[in-house]
C-alpha cells in the first residue's frame, strides 16, 4: 500500500537546497557565496493525478505555499489545506502551489491518490513528469521539506584550559556542529579552530563569533576542534550529521592502519551531508570533480544511493546550460561520466532516462567549445 509523502518538481528539492548551501559558507567576517551560476527551483508548479472511484472517499491535502486544489468535477477549487471528498467516477485531480523564495511542494493522503508514486507535475511548460519525493523523508504532513533532516548529539569538550585570557575548549576530534553560548557579565568572542594555534589566533582566525553580554545566542553549525572563548559563558555544543549506516569495515593487524581506516571513513562521513562536499570546513561547497571519487567511496562505506543522485541532481542544475560546471569543463565530463557509472552499478534504467535530456544538452554545450579543429580551447569564464 502506497504512502504519503510530500512531492515537489524532480530535482527541486536539491536545487534549492544547494543553493542555501552554496550561500552559507563565511569567513573572516565576510560572506564567500559559490562562483558558479546558482540555479533555483520553481517557484510556482502544478501537480495532476488521474482517478476512478466507485464511491466518494475523503482525502487530506497540505500546502507548502499558497494555492489551490480542483478536485475534476468543474470548475470549483479550493484555496486552504484540509479535508476535501473526492466523487466518484472517472477524474482528474489537480493542484496547483506558489512558493516566494521557497520550495513548493505538496502532500496528499487517502482516497487512493496518495502523493508520490503516480503523480505528473509541471513548471506551467504544457510538459508533465513524474514528480519527485524522497523514499526516506517527509512521510508526515507536519514535516518540512525545505528543512534537512539533520541529526543532532550533544557533545562535550575532553578538556578546557585557561588560556591568553580565554577559555580553550578541545573536544578531541574534528566535529561540525552548532553552539550555543549563554554569556554573563562581558561580551564573548569566540574563535573556531581546527589546530589549537589557529583557535587561540583572534586575528587570523578564520570562522569567529560574537555574543553580546548577559545574552544568549544559537550559532549555525560550523567545523572545529578547538573552540576559544575570550570570557566565562555557558556552552552547549550539538554535532549536526546526516545518519548513515555503516555497511563496510575494514579491520587488519596494524592498529595504525586501522585508525587510518576509521579517521578516513568519519572524514568522509562529515563530508556526507545534503550532498557531498569538498571539505567540512571551507569551501562546504559541491564540487564535481571531488564528487565522482564521493561517490565510489561511498559505494564501499555506506552504499547510499540517495545522496549519489541529490549531488547529481545539485550539479546538473536547471536549463539552458550556459557554462560548465563549477566552470570547469572535467567538473562537466565527470558529472556525465558519474551518471553512467550509476547505472552500471544499479542498473537502474528509469533514472538514467530521465537523467538523459541533461546529460545531452550538457554535451552539446561541451562540444560547442572547442575550436574549428574539434580541440578543447579555454574559454571566457572557464578555469
Amino acid at each position: 500500500m502506497a504512502q504519503a509523502r510530500w512531492m515537489w518538481y524532480p530535482g527541486d528539492f536539491e536545487i534549492y537546497h544547494s543553493f542555501l548551501l552554496h550561500s552559507r559558507r563565511d569567513e573572516l567576517d565576510w560572506i564567500h557565496p559559490a562562483f558558479w551560476r546558482q540555479d533555483d527551483c520553481w517557484h510556482s508548479v502544478k501537480f495532476v493525478r488521474e482517478y476512478e472511484l466507485d464511491k466518494p472517499k475523503q482525502i487530506e491535502v497540505r500546502f507548502n505555499g499558497v494555492g489551490h486544489i480542483n478536485l475534476g468535477t468543474g470548475y470549483e477549487s479550493y484555496s486552504k489545506s484540509g479535508s476535501y471528498m473526492l466523487p466518484a467516477g472517472k477524474h482528474q485531480i489537480e493542484i496547483w502551489v506558489c512558493r516566494q523564495g521557497g520550495l513548493p511542494a505538496a502532500y496528499v493522503s487517502g482516497g487512493g491518490v496518495d502523493s508520490g508514486s503516480g503523480w505528473m507535475v509541471s513548471c506551467h511548460d504544457n510538459n508533465f513528469v513524474p514528480v519527485g519525493y524522497s523514499d526516506k523523508w517527509y512521510f508526515s504532513p507536519k514535516s518540512d521539506p525545505e528543512v534537512f533532516p539533520f541529526a543532532y548529539e550533544l557533545i562535550e569538550p575532553v578538556s578546557t584550559e585557561a588560556v591568553n585570557g580565554g577559555i580553550l575548549y578541545d573536544f578531541g576530534k574534528e566535529t561540525f556542529s552548532r553552539l550555543t553560548v549563554r554569556t554573563f557579565d562581558a561580551p564573548v568572542h569566540i574563535c573556531y579552530g581546527e589546530s589549537r594555534e589557529e583557535a587561540l589566533d583572534p586575528k587570523n582566525c578564520i570562522i569567529r563569533d560574537d555574543v553580546p553580554v548577559a545574552s544568549e545566542k544559537e550559532m549555525k553549525a560550523r567545523a572545529f576542534r578547538y573552540l576559544w572563548l575570550s570570557d566565562t559563558a555557558e556552552v552547549k555544543a550539538e554535532y549536526e550529521y546526516l545518519p548513515l549506516e555503516y555497511k563496510g569495515s575494514f579491520r587488519c593487524s596494524d592498529e595504525k592502519m586501522n585508525r587510518i581506516w576509521d579517521t578516513c571513513a568519519y572524514t568522509f562521513h562529515l563530508n556526507s551531508r545534503e550532498f557531498f562536499l569538498d571539505g567540512i570546513k571551507r569551501d562546504r561547497w559541491v564540487w564535481s570533480g571531488d564528487a565522482y571519487q564521493s561517490y565510489l567511496v561511498n559505494d564501499y562505506i555506506f552504499a547510499d544511493e540517495d545522496i549519489n543522485r541529490r549531488t547529481i541532481y545539485a550539479l546538473q542544475g536547471k536549463e539552458p546550460v550556459t557554462r560548465h560546471i563549477n566552470t570547469i569543463q572535467d567538473y562537466s565530463f565527470y558529472w556525465i561520466m558519474s551518471i553512467g557509472e550509476r547505472y552500471v552499478r544499479h542498473g537502474d534504467l528509469e533514472w538514467v532516462r530521465s537523467m538523459w535530456p541533461s546529460m545531452k544538452s550538457r554535451m552539446a554545450f561541451c562540444l560547442g567549445r572547442v575550436d574549428e579543429e574539434g580541440l578543447v580551447v579555454e574559454r571566457p569564464g572557464d578555469w
